[in-house]
């Protein structure tokens, strides 16, 4: 079986097994008659196999991260997910590492609605905004919300949102949407002190 191999390089192989086949051998020394039984018998397993679709990976490949605007497709999370099953705390954000996975409950508030078009390494754009935070009675924490969740979420509105990413910038904690996000408006009721006020702003 010769994978990895082009269409081109097949047809090439397949002509060199052809002509081996027909290959007068009568002069030939023992060792080189030997040689050639051993091609012959190689090429006779020769079978084209169609990786276009496989990822090859090689001692030039390199493995990066990628980010959100460079991933337009579905995809499954391997991120370590914090209390998957529970709503973790805003205030308790700060003390959880980047990239997990997490889920919260509180108040959506927006301070600016400007949607940027954000361009992706494969030329492609994807909706962005990040001009959301989020409060419950713990604290309040910045959202960037990535594609159709922009138009799941409306100002002043309370949610339960599910598999967001922690991500950080300037040494802050923010919480950012993945592919697998779900959002789903509840009822509930937030104590509106000035502490949350004073907190807020510092996001404005």
């Amino acid at each position: 079986m010769f994978a990895g191999v082009s269409n081109r390089h097949f047809e090439q192989l397949s002509r060199t097994a052809e002509n081996l086949e027909f290959l007068d051998i009568s002069n030939c020394s023992s060792l080189e008659q030997s040689s050639i039984f051993q091609a012959k018998k190689a090429f006779s397993r020769l079978e084209y196999v169609d990786i276009s679709d496989d990822l090859i990976v090689n001692k030039r490949s390199r493995i990066q991260d990628a980010s959100n605007t460079d991933i337009d497709f579905e995809y499954l999370e391997n991120s370590q997910v914090h209390d998957a099953n529970t709503v973790t705390l805003i205030g308790n954000i700060p003390s959880l590492a980047e990239n997990i996975i997490t889920s919260i409950q509180g108040v959506v508030t927006m301070s600016l609605e400007h949607i940027k078009e954000v361009t992706t390494k494969t030329a492609d754009t994807i909706p962005m905004l990040d001009h959301f935070v989020v409060t419950d009675n713990t604290g309040t924490i910045r959202l960037t919300l990535w594609g159709s969740t922009i138009k799941e979420i409306t100002n002043n509105n309370s949610y339960m949102t599910t598999n967001l990413r922690v991500k950080s910038f300037d040494a802050m904690k923010y919480l950012t949407t993945t592919p697998t996000t779900t959002i789903q408006g509840i009822e509930e009721q937030t104590e509106d002190t000035d502490t949350d006020r004073r907190v807020f702003r510092q996001f404005l």
